[in-house]
């Protein structure tokens, strides 16, 4: 009656697409069904498009896996590390790493299997960063289950349980904290097999791809659908604002 247009895709990740519906279909598969996701150089080669558009597709796409995921807490048991990402670099390894950016990694786990896990850049690698980590990914009263680091003193207090575990470094950290290992080095082959180099500034969004796979593995057949309900429920964002960071 008021003669206004609308589209299905208006007001969502889609809105205002000026490629065809069925080339975003086609990243959304890549992105949802290959564990090592999609580089935009590649899709872009499949579905016929530039690089920029398909760098676009993706990281939209990657937006809509990231409000998704910040829909959910870890509860109950869950182990907390940081680590570095970036290439290879002269000096200090580990804490305190230069040319690096550190990545809070939380696993929640149920009977000694990992159920959820949450990734997120940190500004630095001290009680403040991990503790505003924690309080956004891990619900309060969580038991907290680190290295003897002491600065997870100070994110215990924000209300958690902690439990501390002097592992040392090297293979007998690996042993005391396996589930926490394999997340770390599943993520780090992700981003150095399909996307060789990931600057801090997008880093964010890769991680978002990287958890909302791995908190869906079980449900991999139906990974394609739920991503799209992902898009169609989250915010429209531009291309201006996935480069200047939203602003």
């Amino acid at each position: 009656a008021c003669h206004h247009q609308t589209s299905a895709t208006a007001g969502t990740v889609l809105h205002r697409l000026r490629s065809p519906l069925w080339k975003w279909f086609w990243a959304a598969y890549q992105l949802a069904q290959d564990k090592k996701g999609i580089a935009a150089l590649e899709l872009a080669k499949q579905i016929g498009v530039c690089y920029q558009t398909a760098w676009t597709m993706l990281h939209k796409l990657r937006q809509a896996m990231r409000d998704r995921n910040q829909r959910y807490v870890l509860e109950g048991l869950v182990e907390v590390d940081e680590t570095y990402v970036g290439g290879e670099a002269e000096g200090k390894r580990g804490r305190g790493a230069a040319n690096k950016t550190p990545v809070g990694v939380a696993v929640e786990l149920r009977e000694g299997k990992p159920r959820h896990i949450a990734l997120g850049t940190l500004k630095r690698v001290d009680g403040h960063s991990l503790r505003r980590f924690a309080t956004a990914t891990i619900r309060r009263g969580a038991t907290l289950r680190t290295d003897g680091w002491g600065s997870y003193r100070r994110v215990a207090r924000a209300g958690y349980e902690h439990v501390a575990v002097v592992t040392g470094s090297g293979k007998q950290a690996v042993a005391t904290f396996p589930w926490l290992h394999t997340f770390i080095s599943n993520v780090k082959r992700m981003l150095l097999g399909t996307y060789h180099a990931v600057s801090a500034k997008h880093l964010d969004q890769y991680l978002s791809e990287f958890a909302y796979r791995a908190n869906r593995r079980w449900l991999e057949a139906n990974l394609f659908d739920r991503l799209l309900v992902a898009a169609v429920a989250s915010k429209p964002i531009t291309y201006r604002q996935l480069v200047t960071g939203g602003r």
